[in-house]
């Protein structure tokens, strides 16, 4: 909710700054990337290319790229558990566009995500490794969204945009317990829907 407040609220704010600005011109492409809000770990740094075919509807292809490590320490000092992951996500979609102000307008529409994740957990006594979890997925995703942009100059605009996610994924795990030497992997699939609100800006250039 109050990352949603901010959002809105800087868009009025450049709304303001910009209302000199002449009417927006037909441009055919747009290239820009996102900017994570309050650091949300769901959040990837998506990189997109958008191609306007009509002069309401753009074809759009994006590469998302995200990781992540944490280290945890266990209450008797010697103990620590290191936590890495990266995840790997190109896309492509389309989407329709409805202005309804000088400067503002609606979209919508849909992307298609290939998505590669590798997870890794490792267990540490003092300096001794003393066990490790490794995961892997691959997985496939459809993903309908609703956004909202505003036109800054005219070739900058900034949007932001909520999506559901319906994934379908391939895992394979591998187990591995140092001290008593044994190790099991394992195989799953599963399917997953996740809403994700509108937490970060897209900051789009035009030419």
């Amino acid at each position: 909710m109050k990352s949603t407040l901010f959002i809105t609220t800087g868009l009025l704010v450049l709304a303001f700054a910009s209302q000199a600005q002449e009417e927006e011109k037909i441009r055919k492409n747009d290239i820009g990337f996102s900017a994570r809000i309050f650091n949300n770990p769901v959040s990837p740094f998506v990189i997109m290319y958008k191609c306007q075919v009509k002069p309401a509807l753009a074809l759009r292809v994006g590469l998302g790229l995200q990781a992540n490590s944490q280290k945890t320490n266990y209450s008797d000092n010697v103990s620590n558990n290191v936590q890495t992951s990266s995840a790997f996500s190109p896309s492509v979609g389309a989407e329709w566009q409805k202005h309804f102000a000088k400067k503002w307008a609606f979209y919508g529409g849909a992307d298609v995500r290939g998505i590669l994740t590798f997870n890794r957990s490792e267990d540490f006594s003092g300096t001794q490794k003393t066990g490790e979890s490794v995961a892997s997925s691959m997985g496939v995703t459809l993903s309908p969204f609703l956004g909202l942009r505003l036109r800054i100059f005219d070739q900058l605009y900034v949007a932001t945009e909520a999506n559901l996610s319906l994934s379908y994924f391939e895992t394979s795990s591998t187990g591995r317990n140092f001290l008593n030497n044994t190790s099991g992997t394992t195989k799953s699939f599963s399917y997953s829907a996740t809403l994700q609100p509108a937490v970060g800006i897209f900051f789009f250039y035009r030419f």
